[in-house]
C-alpha cells in the first residue's frame, strides 16, 4: 500500500539524500545539476514546513521512500 503525507526533517536521512544522486530519478530535471547533503536536505525541509505557500509531500511505502 502507497501512503502519502507532509515530509518532517525527521524524515530525512542518507538514503534519502543518496536518492538524489541517482540518475535515473534527476534525469529530467535541474536537480541533476545539483549536490545534495543531509544538513542541506534537512534545512530545505524546514523552509518548506515553515512556509504556507509550500507543501512537500513524501510518497512512501512501508516508510521507504519511492523512488
Amino acid at each position: 500500500m502507497l501512503n502519502i503525507r507532509i515530509l518532517n526533517e525527521e524524515d530525512v536521512n542518507q538514503l534519502y539524500v543518496d536518492w538524489f544522486s541517482n540518475k535515473n530519478v534527476v534525469h529530467f530535471s535541474n536537480n541533476q545539476y545539483k549536490k545534495f547533503d543531509l544538513i542541506g536536505q534537512k534545512s530545505y525541509v524546514r523552509n518548506c514546513l515553515n512556509n504556507i505557500d509550500m507543501d512537500l509531500y513524501w510518497i512512501f511505502n512501508e516508510k521507504l521512500h519511492i523512488r
